[in-house]
């Protein structure tokens, strides 16, 4: 998570050029990091902060607001990975 708001987070929105328009708060890049398996790495975490960031840059384009992301706002807006099932014997 220290990753994400130190390096990604900054530099996503300066990709976006976005200011204080939309904010991420703690919980919901918690909630970026915990809810996923962290197999999937850092570039992965980065693409999820991306579509976060994008859809409330979006949210705010449409309703002329500053946009405070949260973990609700993150749940509903990144589809969980499936899960895949364990192939081996049953006991």
């Amino acid at each position: 998570m220290e990753i994400g708001l130190t390096y990604l987070l900054p530099r996503q929105m300066r990709k976006l050029g976005i200011d204080a328009q939309v904010q991420v708060s703690l919980e919901a890049m918690a909630a970026l990091a915990v809810n996923y398996p962290p197999t999937e790495g850092l570039r992965q975490l980065e693409q999820r902060l991306a579509v976060v960031v994008t859809r409330g840059l979006r949210q705010h384009l449409e309703t002329r607001r500053p946009v405070r992301i949260d973990p609700d706002a993150v749940t509903a807006w990144i589809v969980p990975p499936r899960r895949t099932p364990t192939i081996g014997l049953k006991r």
